[in-house]
């Protein structure tokens, strides 16, 4: 065998081996950068990016807020008094619509009691004309038949 045939053998067998190397690791290659864009990315959200100036000051690109400043943001929100739609203090706008529940419920009882009061005296009246009709009618003579 000739040295240059040994040669192109041995190139052959590199290449070969060079390119089932590559077909073996060129997926993962990919799924490694795609995993780091991805973390990268994650990392960018978590922290936020500061706002981004032009050479001559204009504004590139605004800031985003990171995590813990969107966080602070939404406890300060729901740490605030909630307004109802005239402006007043929900908290203050409940607190009165009981009150005024209360009062109307007190009011509604005083005055069930005063119509059950009503409806036994008007069948105590009712009882008492029942007896009187019934008193006349038996002290009533009886008509007569023709």
């Amino acid at each position: 065998m000739h040295p240059f045939d040994v040669v192109a053998c041995c190139v052959t067998a590199l290449t070969g081996m060079t390119a089932a190397w590559e077909a073996w690791l060129s997926p993962r290659a990919a799924r490694r950068r795609r995993d780091q864009e991805q973390h990268r990315q994650f990392l960018a959200d978590w922290n936020g990016n500061p706002e981004r100036r032009g050479a001559a000051g204009e504004l590139i690109a605004p800031a985003q807020p990171g995590v813990m400043e969107r966080l602070a943001a939404v406890e300060m929100k729901l740490s605030a008094p909630i307004l109802n739609g005239r402006g007043d203090n929900l908290l203050d706008t409940v607190e009165r619509l009981d009150q005024s529940q209360r009062l109307h419920g007190k009011r509604l009882l005083r005055v069930e009691r005063a119509v059950k009061r009503m409806d036994q005296r008007i069948e105590d009246r009712f009882a008492e004309q029942v007896a009187v009709i019934a008193d006349v009618a038996l002290d009533s003579p009886a008509p007569r038949r023709r």
